[in-house]
């Protein structure tokens, strides 16, 4: 269940101003109908719900989601820009060299093993240095 459906109406609208007003928790008490008079008291009492906690979490991180680009947006754009006939020709290739790197194009892969003891070379310099 949703932290939303765990709200009043009133308390769900001060969540939402919480956001709005960048988390001023008096305006958004205010905003979301408590009395200028109480506003601070109810602002620092709504914070201390875990239910209203719980939902200006939510709506953090869905405003951070929607803000934040996926591989997928930043490959569309790339490729916008890549294609387009009236860009410079520098961004053009900047923009396939991106694409390139974010599929690998550019990667050499090496295969090495390495063997080694370290326990019998430890052993020697510690003789080597208390012996000074």
């Amino acid at each position: 269940m949703a932290a939303k459906d765990k709200l009043t109406e009133q308390q769900e609208k001060f969540c939402l101003y919480f956001r709005k007003t960048g988390g001023n928790k008096t305006l958004a008490a205010i905003k979301a109908g408590y009395s200028k008079k109480t506003a601070a008291a109810q602002g620092s009492r709504l914070l201390k719900n875990v239910n209203v906690n719980n939902r200006i979490k939510e709506l953090a991180d869905d405003a951070a989601r929607k803000t934040i680009m996926d591989t997928v947006e930043r490959q569309e754009q790339l490729t916008k820009i890549a294609r387009d006939p009236t860009a410079e020709n520098r961004d053009r290739v900047r923009a396939m060299d991106i694409l390139n790197k974010m599929d690998g194009k550019y990667l050499i892969k090496v295969d090495v093993t390495v063997t080694a003891r370290f326990g019998d070379e430890l052993t020697k310099r510690r003789k080597r240095w208390q012996n000074g």
